[in-house]
């Protein structure tokens, strides 16, 4: 009769074999097939049994060591998609202690590695990189190249995953070398591929381009369909940074075809993320959304929950940019609770950052302030540096629109060093324009066209046409600033053909936006008025709601220039209209503000001390410094208008107090009206 022991032990070893089976067909077949997975779920109860045996003795039993490493190495793909990653991590951990107890050091390594893999996908960085540096030593100390090359692609892609995409190329180089060691002509091409996307995370696609081709000629010669597929839409991707987006375009459809033919349904997912994206910056939004909703649907289907949360936050991006807050609040919530459930660190501060996003585009900046701390807390605890960068920006900008323009240069300042830290010069030139900005907005110009032009050299040599465009534009507020119109002007003629160029059909419509501003300060006021209807065209056009509010509005501060206060009012209410309905507060001032000085115009000294009170009371709301000083400046200007010159100056007087405050130059401007009315009367 058969010992408990020796019966425990066949069943362990039986079902080991069935689980080999279920992997064997689950990795031959692709994730369209469900043999494997079906096999697996039907024996689910009998492999665990057999595994936690083995586990169970695996210290004190030579066999039962070595049954309980195969467990974990003959079933990692499915145990790895079928379980829990905390629990994939207990089995895993079980697995190389047995393997370290027999002195088996390839296993042991092989399981350090995918130990570490099991980590990286809860986000905790440092401490998969821990362990493949642990896989790298043992893969040396017994000669084995193979389990070399994993483990540096292991540290590769952490590194890249950290948001450190130049340490990441520095071991992907190493990769390729031991590739060609070995003559592993299939990991030479897929390491081509990654060296890539360092390079794209690196905002540097025209080295990435080359490298992509590469590997797409290579895998294609392999026959390899799949990461054929892949390759198109890293192409794509590169093509999409340069904001060559019809070139993007073709490569993604080209990568679809290829993933629909041969049912690979998670390569879809990600081709039509992409490609919706690129929709979007062409102004398409209605086929981005329809798009994005594909990718949901498909990620459903596959029960997903990676590619769900990237759809979700796809469509909470969009609906934000739309001003539809409420539905991008629900979609965004939604990622947030899959990357709990997930256990995906990194994917929880990427939802809390852009729920901050949201909820500052709200005014609402108490909401703001502390979904962004969230994300900032966790970026920091597991060393997302790219994350980090982008919540400080965002901090940094939400302290622009409260006024508190120095703390805002200081988070500018701490992000502009994390982007240096990890070579990533477009996030580099994106903070100094941001940091430019502000100087901008503190009056000192000069400061300010030092960092755009920085920024502007950074742009060029990478070739991000768009950022060129953004810091054209910007640069031309500069210089408008210190009254060199001409000039300014140039530079947003520049900003609207690069635009143009690009298909960036939002910053088509800002530059016509500054165009139409420069023509109002040369009392130009008719020609500006053209300007602002065309980017109130464009912004029509491509649903873009921000910048229809912002048009809106420029028009009516144009026709209250012209002389034509009813027209004025029929612009701003539109504009009043708009703001409201997207939650931009801010604007919803302005054009309040507007409002009020358009009826003082026409006399009516009731509706313009209501529409200039509720512009004071708002940005008061929201911590709107620059709109509060605004707010009482244009009170200041509707009580001369209606004849009470004391209360003028009084409003005046502690609007120029916030300007000087601020180091902004309207102060100035008020300095010199507030002299004009303290100036006695001229005797007749």
């Amino acid at each position: 009769m058969l010992s408990l022991r020796i019966a425990q032990q066949r069943h362990a070893v039986y079902y080991l074999d069935r689980l080999a089976e279920a992997n064997e067909q689950y990795c031959r077949e692709g994730e369209a097939s469900t043999t494997g997975l079906t096999l697996y779920d039907d024996e689910l109860a009998n492999i665990q049994s057999g595994q936690l045996w083995a586990e169970s003795l695996a210290l004190a039993d030579a066999e039962a060591a070595q049954i309980c490493t195969y467990y974990a190495l003959c079933g990692i793909r499915l145990m790895g998609l079928r379980q829990h990653p905390r629990e994939h991590i207990l089995r895993l951990r079980a697995a190389a202690s047995g393997a370290r107890r027999i002195g088996r050091l390839d296993e042991e390594a092989a399981l350090l590695g995918n130990l570490g893999i099991a980590y990286e996908s809860l986000g905790e960085n440092n401490k998969a990189i821990r362990l493949y540096r642990r896989h790298l030593r043992l893969a040396r100390t017994v000669g084995n190249k193979n389990s070399e090359r994993n483990a540096l692609g292991n540290l590769a892609n952490a590194h890249h995953h950290l948001g450190n995409p130049s340490r990441a190329a520095e071991y992907y180089e190493q990769v390729l070398e031991t590739s060609s060691a070995i003559e592993d002509h299939e990991s030479k091409a897929y390491t081509l591929g990654n060296l890539g996307l360092c390079y794209l995370a690196m905002r540097d696609p025209r080295r990435a381009i080359p490298l992509f081709q590469q590997h797409l000629s290579l895998v294609h010669e392999l026959g390899d369909q799949r990461s054929e597929s892949t390759g198109w839409c890293n192409l794509g991707n590169a093509y999409q940074v340069l904001d060559e987006l019809r070139s993007a375009i073709k490569c993604y459809k080209q990568a679809l075809v290829l993933a629909r033919q041969i049912n690979y349904p998670g390569g879809i997912c990600n081709i039509l993320g992409n490609l919706g994206a690129a929709y979007l910056k062409l102004g398409k939004t209605n086929k981005a959304v329809e798009l994005f909703n594909e990718q949901l649907m498909i990620a459903r289907q596959m029960k997903n929950l990676l590619e769900e949360s990237l759809a979700l936050g796809h469509l909470g991006s969009v609906f934000a940019g739309l001003g539809d807050a409420p539905r991008a609040i629900s979609f965004l919530e939604k990622k947030l609770r899959i990357a709990r459930k997930m256990g995906n660190r990194k994917g929880e501060a990427s939802a809390f950052n852009r729920l901050g996003v949201v909820y500052a585009a709200e005014s609402q900046h108490k909401m703001a302030t502390a979904h962004y701390d969230r994300a900032l807390t966790i970026a920091r605890d597991v060393g997302y540096y790219e994350l980090e960068s982008s919540v400080l920006c965002n901090k940094g900008s939400l302290c622009e629109a409260t006024g508190r323009l120095s703390r805002g240069i200081k988070l500018y300042e701490q992000a502009l060093a994390l982007s240096r830290k990890t070579n990533d010069k477009r996030s580099e030139a994106h903070i100094m324009s941001n940091l430019g900005l502000m100087h901008f907005h503190l009056g000192d110009d000069r400061t300010a066209l030092k960092l755009y032009q920085q920024a502007l050299a950074i742009a060029q040599k990478i070739g991000d046409r768009r950022g060129k465009g953004i810091l054209l534009g910007n640069q031309g507020l500069a210089y408008a600033s210190l009254r060199e119109t001409d000039k300014a002007i140039s530079l947003y003629r520049q900003q609207l053909a690069i635009s143009r160029k690009t298909g960036d059909r939002h910053n088509e419509c800002v530059a016509l936006s500054n165009l139409g501003t420069a023509h109002l300060g040369l009392d130009k006021v008719r020609m500006a008025i053209k300007y602002f209807n065309r980017s109130l065209v464009g912004a029509r056009r491509i649903t873009d709601r921000r910048s229809e509010g912002a048009a809106l509005g420029n028009l009516g501060l144009a026709y209250y220039r012209l002389g034509e206060p009813s027209k004025s009012i029929e612009f701003s209410k539109e504009a009043l209209n708009v703001t409201r309905a997207i939650g931009d507060r801010r604007s919803e001032g302005n054009a309040r503000g507007n409002l009020g000085l358009a009826y003082a115009e026409l006399g009516e000294s009731k509706l313009a001390l209501k529409f200039g009170s509720q512009h004071l009371r708002l940005a008061q709301k929201i911590s709107d410094q620059i709109g509060k000083g605004n707010a009482l400046w244009h009170l200041g200007l509707i009580w001369n208008k209606l004849g009470n010159r004391a209360k003028a100056i009084s409003h005046a007087q502690k609007a120029e107090k916030i300007f000087e405050a601020l180091g902004s130059p309207t102060a100035q401007q008020v300095r010199e009206m507030l002299i004009e009315w303290k100036r006695p009367p001229s005797k007749k």
